[in-house]
């Protein structure tokens, strides 16, 4: 966790790089390449950092790098940048 201005980011990494099919659905619900009953966590990170926390959900993926998610969320409620990546 950091501050960026006047945002506090979080990421996690993980050593794997996705596909781009897989690039492409990670945000949806109910998909996962874990198997049935899965596939709520991203999409619930998306929908709870954008659409209640008024912050950015994105990822980055290379095969050199793995994969990190990030989540923006302003500090305060009046900070909410619609141009945060």
């Amino acid at each position: 966790c950091t501050q960026e201005g006047t945002s506090g980011m979080f990421s996690v990494h993980n050593p794997v790089f996705m596909t781009r099919p897989t690039q492409l659905q990670v945000f949806q619900r109910s998909f996962s390449n874990k198997g049935t009953g899965r596939g709520i966590g991203t999409y619930c990170m998306k929908l709870f950092g954008e659409e209640y926390l008024k912050g950015k959900v994105w990822f980055s993926t290379s095969e050199d790098k793995g994969t990190t998610f990030f989540v923006s969320v302003p500090l305060s409620p009046g900070d909410a940048d619609e141009d945060t990546p």
